[in-house]
């Protein structure tokens, strides 16, 4: 099911890593045929995919509330996926962690910011009407554990929360588990809320996925890396690669249309649409969309400069991120063609955070 040879890990590992957690719910979104090994219960139940990542503000009168009160809280916390259903009248806002976490937990941080997002605050950070009313719930997605019961780090945050004034969503968790070349979701941590709907699909557990006994539990993922995602080095290793090479298909199409002589526009958006099979159009993080766009560009410089045709590229000017690009003759087309194709897939081809705040304020940020 995979795209490449994935990394030999075992499945208890895999579904504690988050970007696996993220496609899986993904796929769980999708109109999948009865005879797919994964079932969608979220299209089942009705909800279809909002936004990837989208940034969700606190209002001012929130944010001078938290200053008052000294608690630590993200101010532009930006979930994993935020889903809906019936249009507008309910909203699944979804965070995936490795594990769970309590208040001193620097996590605990963006959980503040999740929780907030209620009533008008809610309406304003999704672009709705004021006097909006939507059902809005937040549920969080992790490895299951049987030790411990991973709501009361939570529900402890949200009731200190509450009990200094402030109006939070419900909060929940469903849990991801394993056992004999299957992976269920669970619900059987009773502390938190979870939407009644989806609550009844899953009951106790249900199984949402079956993958052959040689075989890793990774479906294709949609989304195959984010830059932002910790993983084990293994996955973070394999997703790069993934991720690295659907860019240099995308890339190498678009070579393949020029006619020499002429020129192609290549757009960092749309290779990136391309690389995450769609899904990148739904990414609302700024910060992570400038990263990538940054790294599309620098990868495409490094594939030039491998080459040993000539190519000549110009910067497309504001707003279109991306580049020109231009082919004298077909020796030139065919040596470009050839270095995407023998280019050294490197690791860590994406500069780091602290890389890139030496590029904040260079010419052509994208």
């Amino acid at each position: 099911m995979s795209d490449y040879t994935a990394p030999t890990i075992n499945a208890e590992d895999i579904i504690g890593d988050p970007l696996y957690q993220l496609n899986l719910m993904l796929w769980l979104l999708q109109p999948l045929k009865n005879n797919y090994p994964l079932r969608p219960i979220l299209k089942e139940t009705g909800y279809e995919l909002f936004a990837i990542a989208p940034p969700m503000p606190l209002i001012p009168e929130i944010r001078d509330k938290i200053a008052a009160s000294s608690i630590q809280s993200a101010v532009v916390p930006e979930p994993d996926l935020l889903i809906n259903r019936d249009g507008v009248k309910e909203f699944v806002i979804i965070e995936c962690k490795r594990q769970m976490f309590g208040e001193e937990s620097s996590t605990a941080e963006q959980f503040r910011g999740l929780l907030l997002q209620s009533g008008e605050q809610f309406n304003l950070a999704v672009g709705l009407e004021r006097t909006a009313d939507p059902l809005v719930n937040l549920v969080y997605i992790s490895k299951h554990s049987t030790e411990t019961n991973f709501t009361d780090g939570i529900i402890d945050i949200k009731n200190r929360l509450v009990n200094s004034g402030f109006q939070t969503l419900p909060v929940g968790l469903l849990g991801i588990s394993h056992r004999e070349n299957k992976i269920y979701i669970c619900d059987e941590y009773n502390k938190g809320l979870i939407p009644e709907d989806i609550k009844n699909v899953v009951r106790n557990e249900i199984m949402v996925q079956e993958f052959e006994a040689s075989e890793n539990p990774i479906p294709i993922f949609y989304i195959p890396w984010d830059p932002n995602v910790s993983q084990l080095p293994e996955m973070a290793e394999y997703c790069e690669r993934v991720f690295l090479e659907r860019l240099l298909s995308a890339f190498i199409v678009r070579i393949g249309k020029i006619y020499t002589p002429g020129m192609v526009e290549i757009f960092y958006d749309a290779l990136l649409n391309e690389a995450t099979m769609g899904f990148y159009e739904k990414w609302r993080a700024k910060d992570t969309g400038r990263r990538l766009r940054r790294a599309v560009r620098d990868l495409i410089n490094k594939v030039i400069n491998f080459s040993k045709g000539e190519a000549h590229k110009e910067t497309l000017p504001p707003p279109r991120n991306g580049m020109k690009l231009t082919v004298d003759d077909e020796d030139d087309k065919e040596s470009l063609i050839e270095a995407v194709t023998k280019f050294k897939r490197e690791k860590g081809w994406i500069k780091t955070k602290e890389e890139e705040q030496a590029l904040l304020f260079e010419e052509n940020d994208i």
